[in-house]
């Protein structure tokens, strides 16, 4: 461990860490503005406490009778100002009478898709006495969606469907965090692991090329106990800096924009038939510990690397293609094939726009014959396969690396 602390790069790229993780948690706040009705812009955290007073009255559960009660207030306010579209409405009037009911009323339209054209209806269109139905008709939008994402998979339909149904409803909002700042946090995950990564790559490689290994191997304990030595110093290190990163980004995150939006159901964040039963809380805590898994397994597969290359350079590169290239795979593999690569790529669940968040607000499915499996399911059970794999297979491989 000393040895691997004591060098510049390694220091570097865990200063970098834990500055991404303040700035990956401050960023999103920059997004939030409000202009007052006196021409003043509030901006940042004062914007997020303006949002969540204009938006009090909406808080708590999503009950059908605030849902028509929001569909009621802005249609009558689009008929008073004689237009068919919130965005025609005068900016005083549109702050006062559409924003705060602004998250109901994208719900009930998403909920309301056509589903053939994929087609939002007209908020006039909306009838207000279907808010009863809203929970039954979102249901009925994930058994069409299902249709279309999973059309010969009847296990895959009903899988998504029996999970949808253990969802808690009425869901809950609180105004605050945003889809955006969670966006921000498989980002920082990313980054993550790319540090953590050059850091184990040159682990045992870096000792074959410059013949050190030579001499450690003729020790009494320079086989298997030093194997797993290296193993376990670049674990040790990598797993503190991830959870000093990782408990900052939530700390700041949400010291910013407000603990009581935690509360808030996910399907109120990303959309309304998202298959997991969490809170916003809930899915930060859960992906830190998916995410603590998954980058278990990408280390194993980085010492793997070390171990049997000769030289830093040929490990670090290795590494750095494992990890940036599931960003480009779903552009060149079609749709199955790179939800399969994507579910065994060692970093595959710790990709940018594919990263394990998006896994669990998605709908694919691995099919293999009539057996179905939800690709997070996939992509963790995978990465737990491949810890002890790839460890087992680094020792060994040290064991019998050869000397040229």
């Amino acid at each position: 461990m000393k040895r691997v602390l004591k060098t510049r790069l390694t220091w570097i790229l865990l200063l970098g860490a834990v500055i991404c993780s303040v700035l990956f948690a401050y960023i999103p706040t920059t997004f939030m503005y409000y202009t007052d009705n006196n021409g003043q812009t509030l901006e940042g955290v004062s914007a997020i406490r303006r949002y969540k007073e204009i938006r009090e009255e909406i808080s708590g559960e999503v009950t059908p009778e605030k849902i028509q009660y929001a569909i009621e207030s802005v249609q009558e306010t689009l008929r008073e100002n004689g237009v068919k579209d919130i965005y025609e409405l005068p900016s005083d009037v549109y702050k006062e009478k559409y924003l705060p009911y602004a998250p109901l009323i994208k719900s009930v339209l998403e909920v309301n898709v056509n589903p053939v054209t994929g087609m939002e209806p007209e908020i006039m269109d909306l009838n207000p006495g279907n808010a009863k139905d809203f929970y039954e008709d979102s249901l009925e939008k994930l058994i069409s969606l299902m249709e279309m994402e999973q059309p010969n998979s009847d296990m895959a339909q009903k899988d998504a469907i029996e999970k949808f149904s253990n969802v808690p409803k009425p869901f809950y909002y609180y105004s605050g965090i945003t889809a955006d700042a969670m966006d921000y946090q498989p980002l920082l995950l990313f980054i993550i692991m790319l540090c953590c990564s050059i850091i184990a790559a040159p682990i045992f490689s870096s000792d074959y090329q410059t013949e050190a290994d030579s001499i450690l191997r003729c020790t009494k304990y320079g086989r298997n106990r030093l194997a797993v030595t290296k193993i376990l110093s670049a674990f040790l290190i990598s797993g503190v800096a991830f959870t000093i990163c990782a408990l900052i980004w939530i700390l700041v995150t949400n010291s910013l924009f407000g603990w009581e939006s935690l509360q808030t159901s996910i399907q109120m964040l990303f959309s309304i038939n998202i298959l997991v039963p969490w809170t916003v809380g809930q899915m930060q805590w859960i992906l830190i510990i998916v995410s603590g898994i998954l980058l278990s397994a990408m280390l194993s597969f980085v010492l793997f690397l070390s171990s049997i290359c000769k030289t830093q350079v040929a490990s670090l590169t290795g590494t750095l293609v494992t990890c940036i290239l599931p960003i480009f795979l779903p552009a060149i593999l079609p749709g199955s094939i790179g939800s399969w690569v994507h579910s065994i790529w060692p970093s595959g669940g710790l990709a940018l726009q594919n990263s394990i968040l998006y896994d669990f607000a998605g709908f694919d499915y691995l099919n293999i014959g009539s057996f179905s499996i939800w690709v997070p399911y996939a992509v963790i059970i995978v990465a737990i396969i491949q810890i002890p794999l790839f460890l087992s297979l680094t020792v060994y491989s040290y064991n019998h690396h050869k000397l040229d």
